[in-house]
């Protein structure tokens, strides 16, 4: 009897280690599903922040067309001296011109400068950048957006100059503007 008991005894013990490992296999795998719920999870939120950044990043831009288009509407001089954009740099006398030109071409090329960084940075596709560019490059074939751009390019980090120095090549060839 004693053998049997601890026979009994044994038997149980095995019962019990074998549920005991059964449980903890099924938490294993329990803890594996929740964990890949919260990467996918975490992976969905962070292409939805992604999705957002792009977003904001490219109604910035946007807003400082709008600016900028603002200025033409608003502005009845200024609208005058929108329209004469083809002048020639050396007819441009009036420094008060001259420098409402340059600071207009500033703005210009700075807002491609952020727009094409926001492309580099992943945050515009080419697409959205080449929309973005559309006030800058629609001007580059004028002359006073060129001069102005040969005076002021080494403002500029050079993959941005390299950037545009492409679309005056890509205008200046006859090819399909950017």
């Amino acid at each position: 009897e004693p053998l049997e008991r601890n026979q009994r005894i044994m038997d149980r013990a095995q019962k019990l280690k074998l549920v005991i490992e059964s449980v903890s296999v099924l938490a294993v795998v329990v803890s594996l599903v929740f964990v890949g719920i919260e990467v996918r999870q975490a992976s969905q939120e962070t292409a939805l922040n992604t999705k957002a950044a792009q977003v904001s990043a490219y109604q910035d831009l946007i807003t400082q067309i709008t600016d900028l288009n603002y200025l033409a509407l608003t502005d009845q001089e200024w609208a005058a001296l929108q329209a004469d954009f083809g002048r020639s740099p050396e007819s441009v006398t009036d420094p008060v011109d001259r420098t409402k030109y340059d600071m207009y071409f500033f703005l210009l090329f700075r807002h491609g400068d952020m727009a094409f960084h926001q492309f580099e940075q992943g945050m515009l596709t080419e697409e959205r950048l080449r929309s973005a560019m559309a006030p800058l490059s629609g001007r580059l074939p004028l002359p006073l957006t060129g001069e102005f751009w040969e005076r002021s390019r080494a403002n500029f980090v050079p993959s941005y100059q390299a950037y545009v120095d492409s679309i005056i090549a890509q205008v200046e060839s006859g090819a399909e503007r950017p």
